[in-house]
């Protein structure tokens, strides 16, 4: 288990980051489209729908990384547990190899050491894109 969390690392950590600012730039140049052409609203309704479809995207690779994280933390207080009761000698060397993997390995998936992959990166990505949507409109009708 550990072992694809590595290479997930290894592997994802650039296209995470790159559809992350993929998103941001699309999203910022959808709302300059629709400023841009505000009388065509079927323009809106696509850009609208593009935008939305990936945001659920990196909701969902989010809380994948979420639930990982959690089960992580689970197997740790399992193997402090089983740690703790009476068992042979094999068996708790096991076990304290395995806790000190897990927490050797309890660090964030971040997207190059950029954007830590989260719960909250959706979050985080829409509170940017909205504040630089109202900077756009700022500049548009002022």
């Amino acid at each position: 288990m550990l072992d694809a969390y590595y290479n997930y690392k290894k592997i994802c950590a650039i296209p995470i980051l790159h559809y992350i600012v993929l998103t941001f730039g699309q999203s910022m140049s959808n709302v300059q489209t629709i400023i841009t052409f505000l009388e065509i609203t079927m323009t809106i309704g696509i850009f609208l729908m593009w935008t939305i479809k990936n945001i659920v995207l990196i909701v969902l690779i989010s809380l994948e990384c979420e639930s990982f994280f959690i089960t992580l933390k689970n197997t740790q207080i399992v193997l402090l547990m089983t740690e703790l009761k009476e068992c042979s000698v094999e068996n708790r060397l096991l076990y304290k190899i395995l806790l000190r993997e897990c927490r050797a390995s309890s660090e964030a998936v971040s997207a190059c050491g950029i954007v830590s992959v989260d719960a909250v990166l959706p979050l985080r990505l829409l509170s940017v894109i909205v504040t630089y949507t109202i900077v756009l409109l700022q500049f548009a009708f002022l």
